[in-house]
């Protein structure tokens, strides 16, 4: 047995920079480290499984007793390229659409996307992530993460959650954060994140060159991805698009009243960044 917090670790291309330094830095020994989906990892923060994990930003909304880790946030200000819309028509005319069960935040995206931006009401359907058994009963399916980046996209109309997301609102769109629970408060720095995401942004062609093969993309994609379609901070700008997210997601009885972020106390990232 060990006293470490328990820390879900979601092993998707778009967290990794966040956890390299967990994995392989100097933050390897903080936790106790088990891995799953966006969803499982939520679901296992609302249980006490796990004390820490990085979240669909809605889920904040959904388990009580979280602080969020300040500064860090996985943004993306214009386009993502791993949230992704398959449709076999215009998307306005989709009658019926496939969610992938691994998502939390892209569901309530998708949701918020069909009933204010596209103006239609089609039916959800909760679907594992396989694209064909997807669309063999829906025109249009959310995929997420490494299944979104390997699917072939082949005759099919696709669009970038977080582009649509940005056409509808002009703000980006913030996609998870590190959450704990507030009993290991006192056992968890804010220091370890800014380090570990420190060591992620300093090794990143490390990581580009391990996951090139595993996720389909090629080492000049996953780059780009890195360094363009990715932000791994949180400003003011990323505040106003939480907050409309926030009362989209209320408007539509997604969540409830929706309650500010309570910071876990600690050091500011900006020693580290200068690191």
């Amino acid at each position: 047995m060990t006293d470490k917090p328990r820390l879900a670790v979601i092993h998707y291309l778009n967290t990794l920079p966040l956890v390299w330094g967990m994995l392989h830095g100097q933050e390897q020994e903080a936790f106790e480290l088990s891995f799953s989906t966006p969803s499982v990892c939520a679901e296992s923060l609302k249980r006490g499984t796990v004390d820490v994990g990085i979240i669909p930003v809605i889920e904040y909304q959904r388990i009580p007793d979280l602080l969020v880790v300040p500064e860090i946030a996985i943004v993306s200000r214009q386009r993502v390229r791993s949230l992704l819309l398959f449709s076999k028509r215009g998307i306005r005319e989709a009658r019926t659409v496939a969610l992938d069960t691994s998502s939390r935040t892209s569901v309530a995206i998708t949701r918020i996307l069909f009933s204010e931006y596209y103006k239609t009401q089609p039916k959800f359907d909760d679907c594992t992530p396989d694209l064909d058994s997807m669309l063999r009963y829906h025109d249009a399916a959310l995929l997420i993460g490494d299944a979104a980046m390997r699917a072939p996209q082949n005759n099919l109309l696709v669009y970038d959650l977080a582009e649509q997301w940005h056409e509808f609102s002009g703000k980006p769109l913030v996609m998870a954060v590190w959450a704990l629970r507030r009993a290991v408060a006192d056992r968890v720095s804010s220091r370890t994140f800014f380090d570990s995401r420190a060591y992620g942004m300093s090794h990143l062609e490390e990581i580009i060159r391990s996951e090139s093969s595993r996720s389909g993309w090629t080492e000049e994609d996953i780059r780009e991805y890195y360094t363009k379609d990715l932000d791994y901070s949180m400003n003011e700008e990323s505040l106003a698009g939480l907050k409309l997210f926030f009362e989209l997601s209320q408007k539509l009885g997604l969540i409830d009243l929706p309650r500010k972020f309570e910071f876990l106390p600690g050091v500011s990232s900006m020693a580290s960044s200068k690191a």
